[in-house]
């Protein structure tokens, strides 16, 4: 005959069992939860931390030649006197490191004011306790065309008065493709662009920089 009493104790036990799993799971579930919450919040100092611990490529010297220097300097010409500033940094991911290769500023006057300051700078971070700026340049590593505030660049540490001048800064990386990165062409404007203006300045700063790269960099012919 069933023992009534052993079969309650049975389901009482299978309950207890149950109730501890589901508590169990509902705490795993909840940690993976807020993990990966941590991790999208923090997601910029993640991927550069991960980022700089990955890549691989063995830093080269390079040589920017006049044909580049020439096509840099093509994006300040024009009526529309969009791109104030062309500069052209060299990275070294591995030290990380970034170190301005090639300058151009259209108007003369600040340009006097800004060679003598940049030929004196040492080499800076590139990635630093500067959350705006670490946004940037992972930005940037991620192939994206991205225009921020020139206030928000590190640039104001260097020229407080010239970036509310210059109020927009627009970066491609060299090359605008994955596994070779070797720098960054920075383009800084004298005033907000329109849709059609970005569109167009996106194409031609991807285009340069890919024709440095090979051309400079992976030393291969431009068609």
């Amino acid at each position: 005959m069933i023992d009534k009493e052993k079969i309650i104790e049975f389901l009482e036990e299978m309950i207890d069992v149950l109730t501890f799993r589901r508590v169990a799971l509902l705490a795993l579930l909840a940690i993976i939860v807020i993990s990966l919450l941590a991790i999208f919040e923090n997601r910029n100092a993640v991927f550069a931390t991960v980022y700089k611990q990955t890549e691989q490529r063995t830093s080269v010297a390079w040589t920017i030649s006049n044909e580049s220097k020439n096509q840099l300097m093509s994006l300040t010409a024009g009526e529309k006197n969009l791109v104030g500033v062309v500069i052209l940094s060299d990275v070294d991911l591995k030290k990380n490191r970034r170190v301005p290769k090639f300058l151009h500023v259209k108007d003369k006057t600040d340009s006097d004011l800004i060679l003598p300051i940049v030929s004196k700078l040492l080499p800076q971070a590139l990635f630093d306790y500067d959350s705006k700026n670490t946004e940037q340049m992972v930005a940037m590593l991620n192939n994206e065309f991205k225009c921020v505030p020139s206030p928000d660049t590190h640039y104001v540490r260097f020229f407080p008065e010239l970036v509310v001048k210059y109020p927009v800064s627009c970066r491609v990386a060299v090359p605008p493709f994955f596994g070779e990165y070797a720098g960054f062409i920075t383009a800084i404007l004298t005033r907000k662009p329109t849709e059609a203006e970005l569109d167009a300045l996106k194409i031609e700063m991807n285009r340069i920089a890919i024709e440095i790269y090979l051309r400079d960099i992976a030393k291969k012919p431009v068609s």
